[in-house]
């Protein structure tokens, strides 16, 4: 490796220093300069060439990533040259890094107490009311992991998946965890909300006062990141807020429906953002983890649910949470006992509302209804064959599956499909649908069938 025995002096450090004056006239704000601009060393240059040193490959990719291009442009302003830039590695720049991750506003409040902005988090969605399942087990951990600063690095997390399935849950507790440590500020908004305090604080010109406020939160949390689609505006505002609270060393939760791929009339600098951090899709409970669902809930309500009554819920009541909570108030309203023996008759009179509300007929059925109208065996249903007389109805199958409440994972496994299958099947399915009259056809013969 090049060194560097008198920097003072050297050409290398002379052109650096003007360089970094011109950088200071595009990166103004101080604390993004000084995080990622002044831990590099420059160690060398040759003619159009120059060489520089950073702390650690995080710093390398984040300053190829984002400020490059900056760096090439003030070093053109200080030589007149199109110059090259190496960017290496040197972990003995940072010898004593800190042992605990802190977010650098922490570090000067740490008596402070916590505070949150924005929306009210939801006081029962906390990590100790949220069931664990194989669904949203991926996802409970890097929430967690987040919530107690276990990283030593800031994380952006993606949550995605179907309605219903506790990603709003998840993001919230994070925070509520956040907050039990001194120093935290965590902001909670909906991307909606998000926009319209925007744009208040716009006609009312205190957006200096809001960017202050959302950019030095430890943790952001923002639900339905689709909302931002075809907002050019917005979009803007989001990016660089998210660079912002990344520079600070903040974290940031996001969760939407669709996975950042799939957002529609997004930018694309948004969702390479998005891909930088982790994506986790989370996923409705299968009918063991409802059952443990209901378990809980009952706990928490102090209620002892009859065992048949627990079983025919998570057997018959689909979905999300929601509604297996508004399931068990219906039950709750009878006063049966826990050891009581309950006629499968009296439970479904006391959840009929709930059962005629969402008519739901099983994967079989619905499997078998679009088998009738194709004209194909089961066996076909689970083949690998992707011919257009198989594929197209296994899935409009797995869609109709789909919107009654079934997970990915209980479709699949009844179709003999892991999960991502399951999920690019019914996307192909609406996207064709939009277009083809065939398959719209098809789709609405076998709905009247079912009902």
């Amino acid at each position: 490796m090049r060194t560097l025995e008198d920097k003072a002096d050297t050409e290398a450090e002379k052109v650096w220093t003007a360089t970094k004056k011109f950088l200071g006239e595009e990166i103004t704000d101080k604390d993004t300069f000084e995080r990622w601009i002044d831990p590099i060393s420059i160690i060398d240059i040759d003619g159009d060439k120059i060489w520089m040193d950073v702390p650690a490959d995080f710093y390398q990719t984040w300053l190829e990533e984002n400020y490059l291009k900056d760096i090439k442009i003030a070093l053109k302003k200080a030589t007149g040259l199109e110059m090259e830039v190496d960017i290496g590695i040197n972990p003995g720049l940072n010898p004593d890094p800190e042992p605990e991750r802190t977010h650098p506003k922490q570090k000067e409040t740490k008596q402070e107490k916590s505070k949150a902005i924005g929306r009210p988090l939801n006081q029962s969605f906390t990590f100790a009311e949220l069931v664990k399942h194989p669904g949203n087990e991926a996802a409970y951990e890097a929430a967690l992991e987040i919530a107690e600063l276990r990283r030593n690095e800031p994380l952006l997390l993606y949550l995605c998946g179907e309605i219903g399935v506790g990603k709003t849950h998840i993001e919230q507790a994070a925070g509520h965890r956040r907050l039990e440590t001194e120093g935290n500020k965590v902001a909670y908004l909906t991307a909606e909300e998000f926009a319209n305090s925007y744009v208040d604080a716009l006609q009312n010109r205190k957006l200096p006062e809001l960017r202050k406020d959302w950019r030095t939160a430890s943790l952001m949390l923002i639900d339905g990141v689709s909302f931002f689609g075809g907002k050019e505006r917005m979009q803007e505002e989001f990016f660089h807020t998210i660079n912002a609270l990344y520079d600070m060393g903040s974290d940031i939760i996001l969760t939407d429906n669709s996975p950042p791929g799939e957002l529609k009339k997004m930018d694309k600098r948004l969702i390479s953002r998005f891909g930088h951090g982790e994506i986790i899709e989370v996923r409705l409970p299968d009918e063991e983890a409802r059952e443990r669902i209901l378990t809980k809930r009952a706990q928490l309500k102090h209620y002892n649910l009859p065992e048949a009554a627990r079983k025919y819920i998570a057997q018959n009541v689909h979905g999300d949470t929601r509604q297996l909570v508004g399931a068990l108030s219906d039950i709750m309203r009878y006063k049966w006992t826990s050891d009581q023996k309950i006629p499968e008759s009296e439970l479904e009179v006391a959840l009929k509302y709930r059962l005629e509300e969402r008519v739901i007929p099983g994967i079989p059925a619905i499997v078998a209804a679009v088998m009738d109208y194709s004209h194909l065996r089961l066996e076909e249903m689970k083949s690998d064959d992707r011919s257009y007389g198989i594929s197209h109805p296994r899935q409009l199958a797995m869609k109709l599956c789909s919107e009654q409440g079934y997970s990915h994972d209980e479709i699949g496994k009844y179709l003999g499909k892991d999960r991502n299958t399951v999920r690019h099947g019914i996307k192909a399915h609406n996207n064709r649908r939009d277009t083809d009259n065939k398959t719209a056809t098809m789709e609405r013969a076998v709905l009247r069938e079912l009902k």
